[in-house]
């Protein structure tokens, strides 16, 4: 979850033992909101949208990798390079009605 946490590290060995405690970090919300445009035609592709937070993170170093699953069990892997822009969209195989995770 988002908040402040402090993170500790525990090393354990038969010879020693070491606690290492480093200074509290900032954890956020993801930094990015998705939206979905479902096709109006049997031919059409679904349209994935990401939006990016640039209050949070830099549009231009994130790279987004992902997987597809579809209804009919075919899996998709695909990558979304990183860009300079907020928004990055991504098309989607209309299979059908089911499930697409």
């Amino acid at each position: 979850p988002a908040g402040e946490w402090t993170p500790e590290l525990y090393v354990a060995t038969p010879l020693l033992q070491r606690r290492i405690v480093q200074n509290t970090i900032e954890v956020h919300e993801p930094p990015f909101i998705t939206e979905v445009a479902l096709a109006e035609q049997d031919t059409d592709e679904h349209l994935l949208t990401i939006n990016i937070d640039p209050s949070i993170v830099k549009p231009e170093t994130v790279i987004i990798q992902g997987k597809i699953y579809y209804p009919n069990n075919e899996e998709q892997m695909f990558t979304i390079d990183a860009a300079a822009k907020d928004s990055r969209q991504l098309s989607v195989k209309n299979y059908d009605w089911g499930r697409y995770s």
